[in-house]
């Protein structure tokens, strides 16, 4: 009777453990069970057709205004690059094509004549030009001009003459620009500057000028004190210049020389000369 018992015991503690068993097995194998969809190929219909891209906008940056001081107090004077221009065709022609076919309009054609001509980009270089002109004449120095004519044999203009019937020769150059005349290779104007005083520059000019002179001597006269003269010279000169615009010029300067020497005869030693001016 009480092996019957323990007989029975065994077996619903084998049923337990084999239940147990096989549920943890089912919760292992589901996530494998699911990798078979991830590598399904995606339907046709979800993707997103790829629009051509736009064409790149010019945009227009200040240059009659130079850089802050801060946090570089360098910055006014270091250069300013400007970015590079786009060369690349106008994607609106990729846009046109349906079924082998151009579907082209007067407006298109009249977009693509415009997206793809030089000269309306080398025409837009002369506004950052004109605009250091400006900058160039808040600081005293004068004007130079911009190219205002078309250049001659770029891919879009062709030989062309302008109102004058002149044009620009050399590689670069281009007609007589507004105010001033084309010269050089790369299509440079002159000055345009006229008659009168010279205009002086308004940005603050301070200079100065520091140095130390020694000068040994033999004596070559039996009646010297000393056998060898000794000068010491030290210069430490200072100067302000500034111009304003209306027509006002400030110069400020500040020399100073210190002046030694060991011969005993001399009544100042060292002999300091300073002014101010």
């Amino acid at each position: 009777m009480h092996h019957s018992r323990l007989i029975s015991a065994a077996r619903q503690l084998f049923v337990v453990l084999l239940i147990l068993s096989c549920v943890t097995w089912g919760q292992q194998s589901e996530p494998a069970a699911a990798q078979p969809s991830l590598s399904e190929p995606p339907q046709p219909g979800n993707t997103a057709p790829v629009e051509a891209p736009h064409p790149r906008r010019f945009q227009l940056e200040d240059y009659t205004k130079p850089k802050g001081y801060l946090p570089n107090p360098l910055a006014p004077y270091t250069s300013r690059d400007l970015p590079p221009p786009d060369l690349s065709n106008t994607p609106r022609i990729e846009q046109l094509l349906q079924n082998g076919k151009l579907m082209l309009s007067m407006n298109d054609a009249v977009a693509l004549a415009l997206e793809n001509n030089l000269d309306i980009a080398i025409q837009r270089y002369n506004v950052a030009i004109a605009d250091t002109d400006i900058m160039r004449a808040k600081a005293g120095s004068p004007t130079l001009g911009i190219n205002s004519g078309i250049v001659q044999n770029t891919p879009t203009g062709g030989v062309a003459t302008g109102l004058g019937g002149s044009v620009g020769s050399g590689p670069g150059g281009t007609s007589a620009g507004a105010a001033g005349a084309a010269a050089g290779l790369g299509g440079l104007v002159s000055t345009t500057l006229g008659q009168g005083a010279p205009i002086t520059s308004f940005d603050p000019i301070i200079t100065g000028t520091v140095q130390m002179d020694r000068n040994f001597a033999q004596s070559s006269s039996i009646f010297s004190p000393i056998p060898v003269g000794n000068l010491n010279t030290g210069t430490a000169n200072f100067a302000y210049n500034q111009g304003f615009h209306w027509g006002t010029n400030l110069s400020l300067g500040f020399n100073n020389t210190h002046t030694t020497s060991n011969n005993p005869t001399n009544t100042y030693t060292p002999f300091i000369n300073s002014g101010f001016q």
